[in-house]
């Protein structure tokens, strides 16, 4: 199609006002859907190069339009942070319909236990963790004994006052020979 033709198919922008105000008034027996059935055709109808191109740079005008709308919506965001980083006796503005709920009350919150349940459970995993010292002594005779007390010390089970008398070599082969002889 060249520019003759499509110029006389294509109404201008206010000959279809005033069809639309001929409609409003109640003139020419048309109904509203006519008028814009008849926009939307004369529109397909001026399709061309210069038309496509002018629905590129729309597009870009847009994109532009929302990085810019999306820009000032993060500056406007911002500022309230700040205002509020700024002012803290301001008091705290929240939308009537947001709600919450108790973090403590919510029924995946783990179970609230006592202060005596509490002590109870810290003295039991003491004792437990006690007994497996103590299992660990008896599993495991050759490692050392470890102290933390420096004043901690200890007396041979052999030469303390009330161990019995050891006897030696030739007491012990004299009383082994009497006892053969008595026997």
């Amino acid at each position: 199609m060249g520019n003759n033709q499509s110029s006389t198919a294509v109404k201008t922008t206010d000959e279809i006002v005033e069809e639309i105000s001929e409609v409003k008034d109640g003139g020419g027996g048309r109904k509203s859907s006519d008028v814009v059935m008849e926009a939307s055709v004369s529109e397909s109808v001026t399709d061309s190069d210069s038309d496509y191109e002018e629905d590129e740079e729309d597009v870009e005008d847009d994109e532009e339009l929302m990085e810019r709308l999306q820009i000032l919506e993060d500056a406007r965001q911002l500022k309230q942070l700040a205002v509020a980083f700024l002012h803290p006796e301001r008091p705290v503005e929240v939308d009537p319909t947001a709600s919450a709920r108790c973090f403590f009350n919510r029924a995946s919150a783990p179970e609230q236990e006592t202060s005596e349940e509490a002590n109870y459970r810290e003295m039991v995993l003491a004792d437990a963790a006690a007994l497996k010292q103590a299992a660990i002594y008896y599993m495991y005779p050759e490692r050392l004994v470890v102290t933390t007390d420096a004043a901690a010390t200890a007396r041979c089970f052999f030469d303390r006052a009330s161990a019995p008398e050891q006897e030696s070599l030739e007491e012990a082969e004299e009383r082994a020979m009497v006892l053969a002889d008595a026997a």
